[in-house]
């Protein structure tokens, strides 16, 4: 069986018969990472699945696996025109990426305010630091917020994100994250053996010789935290069954939460409906008594008593109205 005939022959099969990978891939019960696979030479599927693949495609085992084909001797048929899941993917993936760097930046920033401070302090007074500081942070929280909202925004319109990850690019960026992660990792422990160096050095001459190369530490410190945070945002996108864990979890929380709200909203209103009821009664009883002791009307002032069940009962439209 040669693997390098049936890849090549695959995907002029699969155009033939009219089938993208992804909609080969739900016929077959596979994923389409799985028909990316075949198609790139580097699996072979299962006997049952050869034989379902060759039923599909109608064609034999013979055409599919051991005799090459001319592309151009196949009769041609048009490409199957995308359903918009492609689209989706790459708008998903531009946001992701996007979303990184915003709150990498936004922790680095945090950091890099600190270095700004130090050195600020380094080569003259407080104010011109803290100034440095406070503006530093105020970039951060800009990056932060915007970032989450737009980040809310879009898994609320996006619940799903069809899988369209390319298998040879996550192998890549893996060689990637493991990279980053590794030297990020080595320059915070190389950070710490500076801060012990610091630590030692200001137990000797004072704090402020100290706040110049103090700063140095956490700009190393503030751009090796925002590299982990941005490999590992970076590495989160590819996790799409844990994106649609997430967005199903966040709307069944919101949807908890509407309700809870209006259960309380409703105890408030009924609450309240049944304060008004009681002022209404109580008044009630009061007119019967100073009519019966006063007037003698015992026999006529009980109508007071139907007449308050009556304005409790239009409070309590009135209440659940609004």
């Amino acid at each position: 069986m040669d693997m390098s005939i049936f890849s090549q022959n695959l995907p002029k099969l699969r155009r033939q018969a009219g089938y993208t990978q992804e909609g080969l891939a739900e016929a077959l019960g596979v994923s389409r990472q799985a028909v990316g696979k075949w198609e790139a030479g580097q699996t072979l599927p299962e006997a049952a699945t050869l034989l379902e693949l060759a039923e599909l495609l109608d064609c034999s085992l013979d055409q599919l696996m051991r005799l090459p084909l001319e592309e151009e001797l196949l009769p041609l048929e048009p490409e199957p025109k995308p359903d918009g899941g492609e689209e989706v993917w790459r708008v998903y993936e531009r946001h992701m990426n996007h979303f990184a760097v915003q709150i990498s930046s936004g922790v680095a920033l945090c950091l890099m305010g600190v270095a700004a401070l130090l050195a600020l302090l380094a080569v003259g007074g407080p104010v011109p630091g803290v100034m440095a500081l406070f503006f530093y942070l105020a970039a951060a929280v800009f990056l932060f917020v915007r970032g989450g909202m737009e980040h809310d925004a879009f898994r609320r319109s996006h619940p799903v994100i069809p899988d369209y990850r390319d298998v040879e690019e996550m192998e890549r960026f893996r060689r990637i994250f493991g990279i980053g992660i590794a030297l990020a990792i080595a320059a915070i422990l190389a950070d710490v053996a500076l801060l012990v160096g610091l630590i030692a050095m200001a137990l000797r001459v004072g704090w402020k010789p100290v706040c110049l190369p103090a700063a140095l530490f956490f700009l190393i410190l503030g751009g090796a935290v925002g590299t982990i945070v941005l490999l590992g945002l970076w590495m989160e996108k590819y996790d799409l069954e844990g994106w649609a864990r997430e967005s199903h979890g966040q709307a069944k929380l919101e949807q908890r939460v509407e309700e809870q709200v209006q259960r309380e909203l409703e105890e408030a209103f009924e609450e309240r409906g049944s304060r008004w009821s009681q002022v209404i009664m109580l008044t009630a009883t009061g007119i019967f008594l100073v009519a019966g002791v006063v007037y003698n009307t015992w026999g006529t002032a009980w109508v007071v008593f139907p007449l308050g069940g009556i304005l409790c009962g239009i409070v309590e439209v009135l209440q659940r109205k609004r």
